[in-house]
């Protein structure tokens, strides 16, 4: 399109928005576990209902790929017991649900020696494959780099099973120094909505980092009797109630503005949504080339190219 130099002009942008109940929106679900000591009952109850858990996640998206990963607490005096872990991938994001339910199937309990866990950590962890290393008296500590496998232009869910608080970086001697901001940080980069499956006496920051990343708190009762109800409630939520954005990335300041802001929509029935777009030239000159990200629920699932020629 053609700006006059120094003008201001307004377009019209028509973004298309994929199914996610015929597969053209797909969707990578982690799930996070608490395999600490008090979780033996909850345990249990996914062994026993592991295929109604798998077939809640797809539910309400008919693309999904599957992940399993845990934690425990640091290895070490006073957080945990030889042989517990900050963070371990179970399953890397699959389709294959049959492998996901052995995975579920494989899991068991692990000591944790305090009340706190390794939950931030863990997060952190499940979201970027980084690893961690750990030095000094708690080496045992260290994470090793994975590969959780989050795909582009999916949406993007984390979820969390606990009943415990979480350790921070400010507890003496704690090995891990993951914030619930970092949390915060690394799943709005990345489009990660955070949801809590709470097993009861979960950390009070954990609604913060839910509503901040979209997410919610889902009480699941004493064993996660309602582990199914609460899976399905918050995938679908997510897809009737869907925010959609469109983000100007590299334009050098000619997007002045872009209405509306955002957008709440149903996935299930819409299939399109308008932005009015306003280009307003700060300044340059020659030919500015930029994308317009569209972001749903935080991830990008597409790229508008956009070309300006400044005269």
């Amino acid at each position: 399109m053609d700006l006059p130099s120094g003008g201001t002009i307004q377009r019209t942008v028509t973004v298309p928005l994929p199914d996610p109940g015929t597969g053209a929106l797909g969707a990578d679900v982690m799930w996070l576990v608490d395999l600490s000591g008090s979780f033996g009952d909850d345990l249990s109850t996914w062994k026993s209902q592991a295929e109604d858990i798998a077939n809640a996640l797809a539910s309400e998206v008919s693309d999904v790929r599957f992940g399993l990963s845990s934690f425990v607490d640091a290895p070490c005096s006073p957080f945990g017991s030889v042989g517990d872990y900050g963070y371990k991938l179970e399953l890397a994001l699959t389709r294959n649900k049959s492998d996901f339910v052995s995975a579920i199937q494989a899991l068991g309990i692990f000591y944790g020696y305090d009340g706190p866990e390794s939950q931030l950590e863990a997060m952190y962890q499940a979201m970027t494959g980084e690893g961690r290393e750990v030095t000094g008296s708690c080496a045992g500590a260290t994470i090793p780099p994975t590969e959780p496998g989050w795909l582009s232009g999916r949406l993007r869910f984390l979820l969390v099973s606990t009943d415990a608080p979480f350790h921070r970086p400010s507890d003496s001697g704690y090995p891990y120094p993951t914030t619930p901001d970092d949390v915060i940080r690394v799943a709005k980069d990345m489009g990660v909505r955070i949801f809590f499956l709470d097993g009861g006496g979960i950390d009070s920051e954990a609604a913060r980092i839910a509503s901040e990343t979209g997410g919610s708190v889902y009480p699941v009762g004493s064993g996660s009797g309602e582990i199914v109800a609460a899976i399905r409630d918050a995938l679908g939520g997510s897809i009737v109630s869907a925010e959609v954005r469109l983000i100007p990335v590299g334009d050098r300041g000619l997007v002045a503005r872009i209405e509306p802001d955002k957008a709440t929509v149903n996935l299930r029935t819409t299939r399109e949504i308008t932005f009015t777009v306003t280009f307003s030239d700060p300044g340059l000159s020659g030919t500015v080339y930029f994308i317009l990200e569209v972001r749903v629920n935080g991830a990008v699932i597409a790229n508008i190219p956009v070309a300006v020629h400044i005269k």
